[in-house]
């Protein structure tokens, strides 16, 4: 029926039981059913090639392991023997070279531990001494940096009270205005005496602090000065100290290589 609507309705009659066509169009269908039928038939032969390929893949590919997994077997033993007989040469000829090494370090031994011990003990001493110049130098910059950032903030402090102090006196203003005194009358005069009395000992106040301030600031950089003069003096005799020692260790040093010479021969 599908066939039948796709061709001319002039070109066929249908029956009771039968379909009666022309002949031209007898063809057609019968050209259409050979095509469903090859398609069907390739449809099918296709379904059942890839059926007995993939059961063939299978069987291949499990004798294709079977067959590997042999192999690399004997490949691992072979791989085996080898590695043995290779850790065995190369455990007699370690056994036969440690001992000529064991030997020749015995020679240089307690020569070599001396020089190192001579050598770590100049070494140790270097870094005692340039850790204390170095702790000596933090301090002295913690308290420069300390003493520059409470400037900082005593000035910003200042400021902003200033600030402050001018905003508020200028709402005290405006808010006074309504009920400000006449400027002759004995209530006015009395505030501004007042008002006079306060920014006086106000500014007697800060500059108290700031000559206090400033006499601590003479005594501590005094006192920093001089512990740098004790601080340089030390050093340099520390550093006479460390220069002789290490013309004793050159010495030293000298008549352990002259011995070690005299050994090798």
């Amino acid at each position: 029926m599908v066939i039948l609507l796709k061709i001319n309705p002039s070109e066929y009659l249908l029956g009771n039981t039968k379909i009666f066509l022309k002949a031209k169009r007898l063809a057609v269908l019968e050209h259409f059913r050979m095509k469903r039928t090859n398609d069907t038939v390739v449809k099918i032969q296709r379904l059942w090639r890839g059926i007995r390929l993939r059961r063939q893949f299978r069987a291949n590919r499990s004798t294709i392991i079977f067959v590997q997994s042999l192999w690399r077997k004997r490949l691992g033993n072979l791989y085996l023997i080898k590695i043995r007989e290779e850790k065995a040469a190369t455990k007699i000829q370690k056994i036969v070279r440690g001992r000529i090494a064991r030997k020749m370090y015995i020679k240089y031994h307690n020569g070599i531990i001396l020089i190192q011990q001579l050598w770590r003990v100049v070494l140790v001493r270097e870094a005692t001494q340039s850790l204390r110049v170095n702790v000596f130098a933090t301090n002295i910059q913690k308290y420069i940096r300390g003493w520059h950032h409470r400037s900082k903030f005593n000035q910003l402090k200042a400021a902003t009270i200033k600030i402050q102090a001018l905003w508020r006196g200028r709402q005290v203003r405006k808010n006074a205005q309504k009920l400000a005194p006449q400027p002759n009358s004995k209530e006015y005069l009395e505030q501004k005496t007042l008002q006079l009395e306060w920014r006086i000992s106000a500014f007697t106040k800060i500059h108290q602090r700031l000559k206090k301030a400033n006499e601590q600031l003479t005594k501590d950089m005094s006192n920093l000065k001089a512990q740098l003069n004790m601080k340089e003096i030390e050093r340099n005799q520390v550093l006479e100290k460390r220069t002789k020692k290490l013309i004793e260790a050159k010495k030293r040093n000298g008549r352990l290589i002259k011995e070690l010479e005299v050994l090798r021969k």
